[in-house]
């Protein structure tokens, strides 16, 4: 799991990977894999509408924090 910080929030707040996709315009497919860091990761852009959307009390650098 590439972000699991990002993870653990969606689960906290009962955010799933469709609703992200569907609030970002992009396959459920490729949101997940983004996610999974099987699919390349978020754009700046992307990382940031998804902070400010979901999670505005997060730090950027705490939820997309890659693991290894």
């Amino acid at each position: 799991m590439a972000y699991s910080n990002l993870v653990a929030e969606m689960a906290r707040k009962g955010i799933t990977i469709k609703k992200m996709a569907e609030t970002m315009k992009k396959s459920v497919s490729k949101v997940s894999k983004n996610i999974n860091g099987s699919g390349g990761d978020f754009n700046v852009e992307e990382a940031i509408f998804i902070r400010d959307t979901f999670f505005p009390n997060c730090e950027i650098e705490y939820l997309f924090r890659r693991e290894k």
